[in-house]
């Protein structure tokens, strides 16, 4: 008996298909190394990436993609400095004065020109009380900001703050300030498309939806492509940015994850290319192993609690110097952080997980320009 062709076909065509299905899949990390795209661990959902309204840590790295600042920092040496968004400035003998002069070529990313009324503006904004931006006491050393926001003064031409030109931002302190130009880096100061905003819910509108996909529009090196809650948000290269030749990365993926455990152990998964989410008690594990992805380094920064001085037995200062007496800080670091490093005063380290295939990371502060010099490669060491 001879059997239909269409059944004989039948066999060979199931073998195909099971020989499809036992292709291993390439994780994320192997596909990002294929088309550059960075994963990577977000830590919590974002609160928000308003730059004059955030406050959280995990925030400031995507802001930090979607916004430049004037300056990029190079600590420890906290005035070496590098041009960001402003190409040069100059800094008046009493050290009062910065002038600083904007990039000409420096555009948002639905191709506006960025101008000094865009940063002014966005340093006005973080003022605002309508706004609760809870950072704006950063801004205090410029002259007249403190009383502005406080609602001593009403006109914001009262603060520190002027247009000179249109690419020609002065600002003026109160008193001289030798970290000022490091200060600058910080997300709060940031510039922002006053007209995106306005468009989206009102310049002062805490609510705005103006940082939704869509709706956003920023000068960094990338620009806000999608935003699910709880799953990724996606942000993709931005072609306006003025050193768009020099970004390698064509996409960042930060994933929401609220366990720092499950995060570690997303990133062992392949699933991961960078985290700073990383349990220390995991930390002896790959000291031992001599894991290639953990990097410990320096960060400027301080963690501290803010005690009540004014009730007893905490308003006597007998009590508090003999509390900061007794506080062993070498094995603090040493037992309860998991063999933390012991570092100077005002820094603390920051641990990180980094898959081989991220090239351009530096664990040397003065050397990282994060993420515009990020690129995937498989192999690679970091």
């Amino acid at each position: 008996m001879s059997l239909p062709r269409s059944l004989l076909a039948l066999p060979l065509a199931a073998l195909l298909v099971i020989g499809a299905g036992c292709k291993p899949r390439r994780s994320l990390v192997e596909e990002g190394i294929r088309h550059q795209v960075l994963q990577r661990g977000g830590g919590v959902e974002p609160t928000t990436i308003d730059p004059q309204r955030n406050t959280g840590a995990p925030e400031a790295s995507i802001i930090e993609c979607l916004f430049d600042s004037l300056v990029l920092a190079r600590a420890p040496n906290l005035n070496e400095v590098s041009p960001k968004g402003a190409e040069r400035w100059e800094v008046s003998a009493d050290g009062l004065t910065y002038d600083f002069f904007l990039r000409r070529d420096a555009r948002w990313s639905n191709g506006d020109p960025v101008v000094a009324e865009d940063y002014r503006a966005a340093f006005v904004r973080l003022l605002e009380p309508a706004l609760a931006g809870t950072l704006a006491d950063f801004a205090y050393p410029i002259l007249g900001a403190e009383d502005y926001h406080r609602g001593r003064t009403k006109d914001p031409a009262t603060v520190g703050l002027t247009v000179a030109g249109p690419h020609h931002l002065r600002i003026r302190l109160r008193r001289p300030m030798p970290h000022f130009l490091f200060m600058l880096e910080g997300y709060p100061f940031v510039a922002v498309h006053r007209p995106s905003i306005e468009a989206h819910g009102g310049w002062l509108n805490p609510a705005s939806p103006w940082t939704k996909p869509g709706a956003m529009v920023g000068n960094g090196p990338f620009r806000l492509k999608s935003w699910t809650p709880g799953q990724v948000m996606v942000l993709e290269r931005n072609p306006y940015y003025w050193n768009a030749a020099h970004v390698t990365l064509r996409e960042i993926h930060f994933h929401p994850i609220d366990s720092i455990d499950a995060e570690e152990r997303t990133f062992r998964a392949g699933q991961l290319h960078l985290t700073y989410s990383f349990p220390t008690s995991r930390l002896p594990t790959y000291r031992a192993n001599h894991s290639p992805a953990l990097h410990v380094a320096p960060r400027l920064g301080m963690h501290f609690l803010n005690l009540n001085t004014e009730r007893p037995p905490l308003n006597d200062p007998r009590v508090r110097r003999a509390l900061a007496y007794a506080i062993d800080r070498a094995q603090l670091a040493a037992k309860v952080l998991d063999q933390m490093p012991v570092i100077p005063l005002a820094y603390y380290c920051t641990v990180r997980l980094i898959d081989p295939s991220v090239q351009g990371w530096s664990d040397n502060i003065r050397d990282r320009q994060w993420p515009e010099n990020f690129s995937l490669a498989a192999g690679a060491a970091p």
